[in-house]
């Protein structure tokens, strides 16, 4: 295989063109008949297909707020056992943190005295009414006896309630097994972000102990501008990949079109749904993405014909034989749409109707 250079024809006097223009150089490809054979080259045509059209638009990885959980205790304590890391896959029930407090026995203290006195004070608002419905008892002591008795009822309902929040048995108290300790669980399976506390540490309601995150129910973010809003809506395709050296492509579908403009970046949301469920994704992942809105039909060149020399698009069409030779031209092209192994050609005309070398375009570029 060698190259040649084919050079304009000279006019009458030997100068090259007379409006000032320097006639190109073409650049021809040669390559024998054996050497086509052996290298398993092939060539093809320009030809139609249906692409997709794209509406580009960048955004973020997101979790529903639904899905993520900043887990906190209801009464303040100190930090006994960590069961957890950042990385951890947790299921929903599972014990995360163990507080101490001299509080929580004090909270089950409180509940037994109260329970006591409501036993008693029932017994004696029973007896009271007896007592009043036979007009025996003043109409005044009943009253007061059925009103401390409701404040009983509801003080005892109070620290019952209160004892649940602290997940403290309410029948082992009741019981008199009084218990020192409180746990925290996962509220659903997920990954723990983050563990934001020390063993010894002292937390109040207010402190975030632990975080967890769910990204089984992530979704796409993207921000579309306002002159393309028009053409997205729920169920159409999207292509998306994440920013770094590994550009895997994924797949997702719009399930929700923002109804409000971002006065500052004139940018609508637009939510989708990853298609894959066992990529692991990250929260807050910048992504680009390419909505895929309708279908157009546009000349195209398989893949392998066409070869990427820094900024250019370059092919090999045939422009004839000689001999026993096959020549070829270098031919810069305009591409466009990538789909399926097409690739959108835009200037078609600089190939017409004539063939293009398939397979051995690479080698020969």
């Amino acid at each position: 295989m060698f190259i040649t250079s084919c050079n304009g024809e000279k006019g009458p006097e030997g100068q090259q063109g007379t409006n000032n223009e320097t006639a190109g150089a073409e650049e021809v490809i040669t390559v024998t008949r054996e050497e086509y054979t052996s290298s398993g080259m092939s060539l093809t045509r320009l030809d139609t297909a249906d692409f997709f059209v794209t509406v580009h638009a960048n955004g973020y990885i997101r979790v529903l707020p639904q899905k993520q959980a900043a887990i906190s205790t209801y009464q303040g304590g100190f930090i006994e056992k960590i069961n957890v890391q950042p990385g951890d896959s947790v299921r929903k029930g599972d014990r995360l943190v163990i507080l101490s407090s001299p509080d929580y026995i004090m909270l089950q203290l409180n509940y037994l005295e109260t329970l006591a006195q409501t036993e008693y004070l029932k017994k004696e608002y029973e007896r009271q009414k007896t007592l009043s419905d036979a007009n025996i008892a003043s109409i005044k002591n009943f009253q007061k006896v059925k009103s401390d008795y409701a404040i009983a009822v509801a003080r005892l309902n109070g620290y019952r309630e209160q004892l649940k929040l602290l997940n403290i048995p309410v029948g082992q108290v009741e019981q008199n097994h009084l218990i020192p300790q409180i746990s925290l669980y996962a509220p659903f399976s997920g990954v723990v972000k983050s563990v934001e506390t020390i063993l010894g540490s002292y937390v109040s309601p207010s402190d975030v102990i632990v975080r967890i995150i769910d990204h089984s129910s992530i979704h796409l973010l993207l921000n579309v501008f306002e002159n393309d809003v028009m053409k997205i809506g729920p169920g159409q395709k999207v292509v998306f990949h994440t920013i770094g050296a590994d550009r895997q492509i994924f797949s997702a579908t719009v399930y929700l079109v923002g109804k409000s403009l971002d006065e500052k970046t004139r940018t609508v949301k637009v939510y989708a749904r990853p298609e894959q469920k066992d990529i692991p994704f990250v929260q807050g992942m910048y992504i680009e993405a390419e909505i895929l809105t309708d279908r157009i039909t546009c000349p195209y060149l398989p893949e392998k014909a066409v070869v990427q020399q820094g900024e250019r698009y370059l092919v090999l069409v045939k422009t004839g034989e000689k001999g026993d030779n096959l020549l070829f031209r270098k031919t810069e092209v305009k591409t466009g749409r990538k789909e399926e192994k097409r690739v959108e050609i835009r200037n078609p005309e600089v190939i017409g109707n004539r063939e293009v070398l398939a397979n051995g375009a690479y080698f020969l570029l």
